[in-house]
């Protein structure tokens, strides 16, 4: 019963994001609202807490932004959630794929020490391309048995995939930037991502203890080109649909990859789709956390986009007057803790956005702005109701609590840490203040 209703607000909220009619994405609500009431018994107590926070903050808003505001979320929100089963039918098909079949065979002939850097590298190459559909590409590849290294590649593919919200333009991140920084070029964001994702993956590789850095990208390379036909393939659809059609990225993915996906699986062979839907049961089954927890997030960071509260934080620091270095300072801050407590990096980056604003004229656009990308990919990394956690859970078959509280949070830690020396080295050198 639960799947199948997963499975018609799937497929409700595609024709949805098709269309553009509001019926759909109004009906495809009602019926995710249904199967997450359904699914509560299955969602853990954190999960639950959080899904009663979000309600109550939903409602709060509602009282003072009016039902328009709703309806515009509503249609934001069915699409991010019409992605986490779009994921899961991209891991399912996947599994069976002569290609990923061969990169898993040459996979495990690694050594176990050089894996880590592997998943690390191939995730970031993926994730920059495919955005969080590469996970269910390299999900095939990690051990089929729960065990730490099972536990330690998807904790890498995650770090990965969160330092490639930086600078790919795949990400809503970037879209967020550019439309509150319009003076910048997309290509000073991308660049500047670009370097600042350099030098994290630099210190992923030494908390890892990763040696043999040149042997371990000898071996991405390879698993790489073997996949590059069927990326740029899908690629360009999303490009395409993008451009031509006038559909975002996350509606343009969700459009484009299940009909790719059944395509190759069928291609490949059609017993491997007959095989696919029958095992739909299983692997469209028990998403009722994640969906609810990501749609809940991006529905309340749209209807406050619509009220007064969002600017009440930049009206505080504009009348305090602080000098623009504590600002930032305090934005990052504020934005990071709110991630750490589980808030959706949207919710967090339009908070952070407001106080920046206020110190607008003082400093170049390019600093704040990478402010809130650095935060936003350690909101991609940390955030329990963000989407890479999420669909990183629901395809690597791991616990999101584990990918969140362990080994991510050094890297965190070491980040938030260094990008807060950058900030007071950038103000006693007077670049700031």
């Amino acid at each position: 019963m639960l799947w199948r209703l997963m499975m018609l607000s799937w497929g409700l909220a595609t024709l949805a994001a098709a269309t553009q009619w509001r019926w759909l994405a109004l009906a495809s609500g009602l019926v995710l609202a249904a199967y997450l009431c359904l699914a509560l018994p299955d969602i853990s107590l954190t999960g639950r807490l959080l899904l009663a926070l979000l309600v109550g903050l939903i409602l709060l808003l509602l009282s003072q932004t009016g039902m328009a505001a709703l309806e515009a979320g509503l249609r934001q929100a069915i699409v991010f959630a019409a992605f986490m089963p779009t994921a899961r039918l991209m891991r399912a098909a996947a599994r069976h794929d002569p290609a990923i079949i061969r990169i898993r065979r040459n996979f495990c002939r690694l050594p176990p020490q050089s894996r880590p850097g592997w998943m690390l590298y191939a995730s970031h190459a993926l994730s920059a391309m495919l955005s969080i559909g590469a996970f269910a590409v390299l999900a095939p590849l990690l051990p089929r048995q729960a065990s730490p290294l099972r536990l330690r590649l998807a904790q890498m593919a995650l770090l990965g995939g969160g330092l490639s919200v930086l600078w790919s333009p795949f990400f809503v991140a970037q879209a967020f930037v550019a439309h509150g920084y319009p003076a910048l070029g997309i290509w000073q964001i991308v660049l500047a991502g670009l370097c600042i994702a350099a030098f994290g993956l630099f210190i992923n590789t030494w908390l890892a203890g990763i040696h043999d850095v040149a042997g371990t990208l000898r071996a991405v390379i390879p698993a790489l080109a073997t996949l590059l036909l069927p990326i740029v393939s899908a690629v360009a659809v999303v490009l395409l649909l993008n451009r031509l059609g006038g559909y975002s990225n996350i509606e343009a993915m969700v459009l484009a990859i299940p009909p790719l996906a059944l395509l190759a699986a069928w291609w490949r062979r059609p017993a491997h789709l007959r095989a696919l839907f029958k095992q739909a049961p299983r692997w469209a089954a028990g998403m009722g956390e994640e969906i609810g927890v990501v749609a809940l997030a991006i529905l309340f960071s749209a209807i406050l986009q619509y009220s007064t509260i969002g600017g009440l934080a930049g009206d505080w620091v504009r009348q305090i007057g602080l000098a623009p270095f504590t600002v930032l300072l305090i934005a990052f801050l504020v934005m990071v803790g709110l991630e750490m407590l589980g808030l959706h990096p949207i919710l967090c980056a339009t908070l952070a956005l407001q106080i920046t604003q206020t110190v607008a004229g003082q400093i170049p656009d390019l600093l704040p702005a990478m402010l809130i990308l650095v935060a936003w990919s350690f909101g991609s990394i940390m955030s329990y109701s963000g989407l890479l956690p999420s669909i990183a859970a629901a395809t690597f078959g791991v616990a999101k609590h584990q990918l969140i509280y362990g080994r991510n949070l050094i890297y965190v830690a070491v980040g938030v840490m260094l990008t807060c020396l950058l900030l007071v080295a950038l103000a006693y050198a007077g670049r700031v203040s």
